[in-house]
């Protein structure tokens, strides 16, 4: 199937745009018919989340500024990261320029409608510039964008392996896109699942070996996804993070630590402390 995938592309990608004919739609009916095991619900998924790489789109006349900002640019890799079991669900395109200069991330709230459709609507952006140790805004007002800045997308195709899916969305584009494997991203997909975390980890931390991390890299504050629950921690922080509550740590430069949790609106419970540095 990928072999077919990256002729087609090749052949298509250098036309500045893409319209949807009858030759397109029986590229994207090739590869449905290449892999007989299709997962019928892919939206209630758990191999929908983590982090696609768009290898393909259509590109209707009708797409949105949003839409068009993310597939007209052929010369740039572009990503969806799809999160959809956590607090804060989230469809997020990602267009990333190379890795020495960054990217740029717009983020959308997403909820799931009748089990199958994924609505959304964008609300932040901003550039990440490895020049920069800050974030720069993407100056687009989307509270003024009203109907423009909402959306859906339909998940019409989702290998039982998790490698490929094909969406439409609803100005009648159609992508492919292709799961990364990024660490990162695989760790996500395992905490939404609720399987395989600790290998996910495993993998990860590996990954990473040898990188030193200063405290101007941990400054910041933390949502906890998961914790390991040892059986003597009956108080422990990662004990309550384990009833299902929200909870934030905060860490500030000078090493002061924050532990925050929220059982109840209008209440909240810390404990403070600081990270000691190994000589």
């Amino acid at each position: 199937v990928q072999k077919i995938l990256s002729l087609r592309i090749s052949l298509l990608v250098t036309f500045d745009r893409i319209m949807v004919t009858k030759e397109t739609n029986s590229f994207i009916q090739c590869v449905k018919n290449k892999n007989a095991s299709i997962t019928e619900d892919g939206t209630n998924s758990s191999l929908i989340e983590g982090s696609w790489k768009l290898i393909f789109t259509t590109r209707p006349g009708t797409a949105s500024p949003i839409q068009r900002t993310f597939v007209g640019v052929d010369s740039f890799s572009v990503f969806q990261e799809v999160y959809l079991r956590t607090d804060d669900p989230r469809v997020v395109n990602v267009v990333r320029f190379s890795e020495t200069v960054g990217e740029l991330a717009v983020q959308a709230e997403a909820t799931i409608n009748d089990g199958k459709r994924i609505l959304f609507r964008f609300d932040r952006a901003a550039f990440a510039f490895k020049f920069l140790p800050f974030k720069v805004p993407y100056p687009v007002p989307f509270r003024l964008l009203g109907d423009e800045a909402k959306g859906w997308l339909d998940t019409t195709y989702l290998s039982r392996s998790g490698n490929i899916r094909i969406s439409r969305g609803n100005k009648g584009t159609t992508f492919v896109l292709q799961k990364s494997a990024d660490p990162r991203q695989m760790l996500l997909s395992a905490i939404s699942a609720g399987t395989g975390v600790k290998e996910a980890i495993d993998d990860l931390t590996s990954s990473k070996k040898g990188v030193v991390v200063d405290m101007n890299t941990l400054a910041g504050e933390w949502q906890l996804l998961w914790a390991s629950q040892s059986e003597s921690g009956g108080g422990s922080w990662s004990s309550v993070a384990s009833a299902g509550l929200k909870d934030f740590q905060t860490i500030k430069e000078d090493g002061q630590l924050k532990n925050l949790v929220n059982p109840f609106p209008g209440v909240s419970l810390s404990a403070r402390g600081n990270i000691c540095r190994q000589p």
